[in-house]
């Protein structure tokens, strides 16, 4: 039974870790799109008051 027990933590740990991980490429995709909209935002007003 201790044995069914350890392998299902280290399933549902891994599961975990792959979630976290996804997660965080997610976030860092999601704020390198903001980041680049927010330069092309910051060109358009440098371009507009010339």
């Amino acid at each position: 039974m201790a044995e069914c027990s350890l392998s299902y933590a280290k399933i549902v740990q891994t599961n975990a870790m792959r979630t976290c991980y996804q997660l965080a490429e997610c976030s860092l995709s999601y704020a390198k799109i903001m980041f680049s909209q927010h330069n092309m935002a910051l060109e358009k007003r440098k371009n507009s008051q010339k």
